[in-house]
């Protein structure tokens, strides 16, 4: 096998091009008063599509296996939305996402849950999304070992609908990182977890962070990135600004933000 074919052997994702936009609609009217005769006028005509929200522009990048990728910005400077196009959340409005591997995603940790069954009946329902390759004996040992890991106790049979966001986190932080993923995305994962909780699944994400084939990781905390990462990836008002050496891109991230912004930290 020669370099350029181990290359593409290890490339886990390749993003080309890849442009995201929303589009921004005002009022047309200039008072109350102009609204409602504009209304009755023309129903349709008292929205207007002005412009497009530029969020992601011209990302390009491959994402190798062994890759442990910090992604850092501020808030608002595209990070979740590039973890939702990885996820099939959203679509793109330009560019391609080419995957060769499964993609794991964890970024909103209440999404995919049913209020009115309980925690072990959502449990099985999200297993067979996530974990449908394996037979109905495994999935179950990993749904077992997810509520006791869990700990919510009697309270995994009792409705969605009784549960706290940090209980809710609970149930979908144990589950989601159960086994290794040829690549996971981690968005902000601890962020409705208790302050006990955090210690625990901390550990249970390292561990699977290690043995996944690759890694993305948002957080606003520099001790998960110098922890766990080996490249870092800036992204600046939906675009990459550096991606590389992780030291390097913490350098540049405090270099075009300064230490006071909103976005990654000490801890």
């Amino acid at each position: 096998m020669n370099n350029l074919d181990a290359l593409k052997k290890n490339t886990l994702l390749e993003i080309e091009n890849l442009d995201l936009s929303f589009p921004i609609r005002l009022y047309k009217h200039s008072s109350a008063r102009d609204f409602f005769i504009q209304a009755i006028k023309s129903p349709w005509s008292i929205f207007q599509k002005t412009n497009e929200n530029p969020i992601l522009k011209n990302i390009t990048l491959k994402i190798f296996k062994n890759d442990r990728i910090a992604l850092i910005g501020l808030n608002g400077s595209g990070k979740t939305s590039l973890c939702r196009c990885l996820a099939g959340i959203l679509v793109p409005n330009r560019g391609n996402i080419l995957k060769n591997c499964q993609i794991r995603s964890v970024i909103q940790t209440e999404a995919g849950f049913y209020s009115d069954l309980t925690g072990r009946e959502n449990a099985h329902l999200l297993s067979f999304f996530l974990y449908n390759s394996l037979s109905n004996k495994d999935r179950l040992a990993v749904v077992n070992e997810s509520l006791d890991f869990s700990e919510l106790g009697a309270y995994v049979d009792a409705p969605l609908s009784t549960y706290s966001m940090g209980m809710k986190s609970r149930l979908s932080l144990a589950l989601t990182t159960a086994l290794p993923q040829e690549l996971l995305v981690l968005d902000e994962v601890y962020s409705h977890a208790d302050e006990f909780f955090q210690n625990k699944i901390q550990a249970r994400i390292e561990r699977q962070i290690k043995s996944s084939g690759a890694v993305i990781m948002v957080s606003h905390y520099e001790k998960d990135f110098i922890n766990l990462c080996n490249r870092g990836i800036v992204l600046h008002e939906g675009e990459i600004k550096y991606d590389g050496n992780l030291t390097t891109a913490l350098e540049a991230y405090r270099f075009m933000n300064g230490p006071n912004r909103d976005g990654c930290h000490e801890r």
